[in-house]
């Protein structure tokens, strides 16, 4: 089973297969990534000889008589990359340059994951079904943007305790469950100020922050800059 923002690494050859079953009725989106490691070898480009290096040291004690599969760690950083490969439709080059750098990006996140299996100290109080709830904390804070959210109430809908919560949140983001929600409700704030005409207070407002001067507060330590001086640049 493979769960939310989870990697997965199956290893063949011409002469073994790998089946891969979809639920029915549910909605998925999916980036496969496909190394063809014996083209690698025939292509004159650093980059190549470098993947091939690399998938050859990691995966040196696998056979190609026997279908190999790895299930991986739950990685929001993957996710964005993902995200990329599956919804950019731009075929210009600025497009193309894009996809590329995302699939580049997916493919080494992937390897270096598998490569740091054991080296996770999230996942020794938290089970890949636990880490696939927190992954989707960012989307939940921004379907409640408008409202106070605690980390009691966050534990209370994942139904994890708040210290799996804090640790989770450590191992996928780097930060705490406080700061993330804070960085992610000034992101939201950044760029209502560039795309549309609210002021201030109306922002406020609008990512659930109740004191103007607390929010001022933390969009400059985030920023560099006040709020109102940050909107005045942009009316420039």
């Amino acid at each position: 089973k493979i769960h939310q923002n989870q990697n997965m690494i199956v290893v063949g050859s011409p002469e073994t297969s790998v089946q891969i079953v979809f639920p029915a009725n549910i909605k998925l989106e999916t980036a496969v990534v496909i190394v063809d490691i014996n083209l690698l070898t025939h292509v004159n480009i650093r980059n190549a000889k470098r993947i091939y290096s690399s998938i050859n040291t990691l995966f040196e004690k696998i056979t190609d008589t026997i279908p190999y599969r790895y299930l991986g760690e739950i990685n929001s950083e993957m996710s964005q990359y993902a995200s990329v490969v599956t919804k950019n439709n731009d075929v210009d080059l600025v497009g193309g340059l894009l996809t590329e750098g995302a699939v580049l990006n997916l493919l080494a996140s992937q390897l270096r994951d598998y490569n740091n299996e054991h080296n996770t100290e999230a996942l020794s109080s938290l089970c890949r079904s636990e880490l696939a709830k927190i992954s989707s904390l960012g989307a939940y804070i921004l379907d409640h943007l408008d409202e106070k959210v605690t980390i009691h109430d966050l534990s209370n809908f994942f139904l994890l305790s708040p210290k799996k919560l804090q640790l989770g949140t450590k191992h996928l983001y780097g930060e705490t469950v406080s700061n993330y929600m804070s960085n992610l409700k000034m992101s939201v704030a950044k760029d209502l100020f560039i795309t549309t005409d609210l002021n201030v207070s109306e922002v406020c407002y609008k990512i659930g922050i109740s004191s103007k001067s607390y929010f001022s507060k933390i969009f400059k330590k985030r920023y560099g800059v006040y709020p109102s001086l940050f909107k005045q640049e942009v009316l420039k």
